[in-house]
């Protein structure tokens, strides 16, 4: 199926399906579910756009695994139930897949509608953790940092006393009506006197 061998601007089909970056998720399942859905209504049955969106190098095992097991001849049915058994997002994706399989070409908005919905999830749980970071980081900063930076900054001055760069004492501050009135200029012909 061509339309899911495009490759990004720039580059060739050939470096496209050759290369092995991530996906942009830690478990790929809104990117696989954009796939499916884009096969789905292109007119591909669900069990042929499973095996299409799973010979993608890119996408997570758990899509690879099972467009593998239908290329060996199992039911779609037994193929959905496998990849559901690879976590809760993979099962809920296996169960859109079905009513798909079920509703025929028409039910790719099903697909997309459970891709951004698990797009949506995965935000909100990334901002989850990244509220709680402060907190978790407050243990290392308090007995880690701070005590290094006593050691660096107090720690010098209480070893090395009150002059630790021993620097000469400063000089007196003398107010304006305590100063000695100036010296007199002595010239070059008065020095050589008697």
């Amino acid at each position: 199926m061509a339309l899911l061998g495009c490759a990004p601007a720039g580059r060739s089909p050939a470096k496209a399906s050759n290369s092995r970056r991530p996906a942009r998720h830690p478990d790929g399942v809104p990117d696989c579910a954009d796939l499916l859905a884009v096969a789905i209504a292109a007119g591909t049955p669900t069990s042929g756009a499973l095996s299409e969106v799973g010979a993608q190098e890119h996408l997570p095992r758990a899509i690879q695994e099972a467009s593998a097991s239908l290329q060996r001849g199992n039911t779609l049915d037994n193929v959905l139930a496998e990849l559901g058994a690879h976590g809760a997002d993979w099962h809920s994706l296996s169960t859109v897949l079905s009513l798909a399989d079920r509703s025929g070409p028409g039910s790719s908005d099903a697909v997309r509608r459970f891709a951004s919905s698990e797009r949506l999830r995965l935000r909100r749980e990334r901002e989850r953790r990244a509220r709680r970071l402060p907190v978790l980081l407050l243990l290392p900063l308090t007995t880690m940092v701070l005590p290094a930076f006593a050691l660096v900054t107090v720690v010098p001055f209480l070893v090395l006393g009150d002059n630790p760069l021993e620097l000469p004492p400063p000089a007196p501050v003398v107010s304006a009506d305590q100063q000695a009135p100036p010296a007199p200029v002595v010239s070059a012909d008065q020095q050589e006197g008697p």
